[in-house]
């Protein structure tokens, strides 16, 4: 992680690990990756992840490595609401020139999103 933030140093440009489902990965894995960004960090290279998992995450960062809690950023994520959730389905299709029908957008009652 050292040689890779470094070298991205060198270059002016920056490393991003970007992990869905961490709750999977085994503990000693995890930990050997905390202690890498950790030590990235602290080295003041340009390492950084952004990763997504299920609630326990965060008990399972804490198991790994004591200190994770403290390392990380832990931002809880729910479903969208009505609102949220139908602009996400309709803007993107909009800007390419496509609606969703009625339907395709409602709620199991048949309520709009």
């Amino acid at each position: 992680m050292l040689a890779v933030g470094r070298a991205a140093a060198e270059k002016g440009t920056a490393l991003v690990l970007f992990v869905d489902e961490l709750q999977y990965v085994p503990e000693e894995h995890l930990a050997a990756l905390i202690m890498a960004l950790h030590a990235a960090n602290q080295a003041q290279v340009p390492v950084t992840m952004v990763a997504a998992g299920l609630p326990q995450l965060l008990g399972q960062t804490g198991r790994a490595k004591s200190y994770a809690e403290r390392l990380f950023e832990f931002i809880a994520m729910d479903r969208l609401d009505k609102p949220a959730a139908t602009a996400a389905l309709c803007i993107p299709a909009e800007k390419e020139g496509v609606a969703f029908e009625p339907q395709a957008i409602a709620d199991r009652e048949g309520n709009d999103l």
